[in-house]
């Protein structure tokens, strides 16, 4: 994080319930970084259970407050005078440390939470990129990330980021690789978002059904949240792919078989015993061609491996292996036996 007012506006926001699923995302990256940060936070949490429960912000009284941790201080002292053998020592900072770091704490958990919208950035310049219906472009963000949207895609970021955290809005496919930082990288998409720190992943959705998000990671790892239910979410490292069914709320995470998924972005297609019905499948997402086959493809599998072929010379290879009749025309593929 970037400053000391970060982590506070952090905890202020979970220890409230204001927190969003990927502030508790972010602050458990935080939390998972040093016991040191651990046990600022459980400071914290102790101070914020002094509060009267259900109790108001506004109608907290922070003098009572502090007194109540007066008062459980004088018990530890208490303990340590009436018991020769029982010493009580802070884990980390000494008596008169841990009084103040508590005052500090209440007065910041108690100010924070109700003003942490006023410490939010204000007026942010907003940039809108649409990559064009017929081709595929490529973006670098503000921190050197790098984004190539599939043509119809549309991408929302701020100018530049600000505080902790890099967010961007996705609708449409793409490719992320996103350049290491401590500050979280977030792709928020409808019903979704991905949460990744320095990796590359490729998110799309199905032609036929846009409530199926896919998540295929190459390489490093993300984390894949729903945005309607707090509780669903996986992890994904390389090699590895989330299939989010967002109508039924369901998540399924596989194995990655090949990288034709990004072929549109890297022009090579590799096939291994594939059925031809699958080859055909990978073709028409590929060169975004509709193919209307009237032969028989039983038992027909092909191995081979296209790197960056012309839609006309893929199929000659097809027709030649398979004795295959095949016409092209405006973007509609016809295949017949002789």
């Amino acid at each position: 994080m970037n400053s000391n007012l970060d982590y506070k506006i952090l905890i202020a926001k979970f220890l409230s319930g204001e927190a969003k699923p990927e502030d508790k995302l972010e602050l458990e990256m935080w939390l998972a970084k040093s016991e040191e940060n651990r046990s600022i936070f459980e400071e914290y949490e102790a101070v914020w259970n002094l509060l009267p429960e259900n109790a108001e912000i506004t109608q907290f009284d922070s003098r009572s407050a502090w007194e109540k941790v007066e008062l459980e201080l004088d018990k530890l002292d208490d303990i340590q005078k009436s018991d020769d053998h029982t010493v009580i020592k802070p884990k980390i900072r000494s008596l008169r440390k841990t009084l103040f770091q508590f005052s500090a704490a209440a007065a910041i958990v108690i100010m924070i939470v109700s003003l942490v919208m006023f410490f939010l950035p204000k007026d942010i310049e907003m940039v809108t990129i649409y990559a064009e219906t017929t081709e595929d472009a490529e973006y670098i963000l503000p921190d050197g990330s790098s984004i190539t949207m599939q043509a119809g895609a549309t991408i929302t970021y701020p100018r530049s980021f600000h505080r902790n955290l890099r967010e961007v809005t996705l609708a449409g496919n793409a490719y992320f690789d996103v350049a290491a930082d401590d500050m979280p990288f977030i792709v928020r998409m409808e019903g979704a978002s991905v949460l990744v720190l320095g990796t590359s992943f490729y998110i799309s959705r199905a032609e036929d059904n846009p409530a199926i998000l896919e998540v295929s990671v190459v390489s490093g790892s993300v984390r894949l949240q729903s945005s309607d239910t707090e509780s669903l979410s996986v992890d994904l490292t390389a090699g590895e792919r989330a299939i989010f069914d967002q109508a039924n709320q369901y998540m399924e995470q596989v194995k990655i078989g090949n990288m034709n998924f990004l072929a549109w972005k890297t022009g090579i297609l590799e096939f291994n015993d594939d059925p031809l019905d699958y080859v055909f499948s990978i073709l028409e997402r590929n060169y975004k061609i509709n193919i209307e086959n009237n032969a028989d493809l039983t038992g027909m599998k092909l191995t081979g491996r296209f790197v960056d072929e012309d839609l006309e010379d893929v199929f000659q290879a097809i027709a030649m292996i398979f004795d295959l009749e095949i016409d092209i025309h405006s973007g509609q593929v016809y295949i017949q036996k002789p």
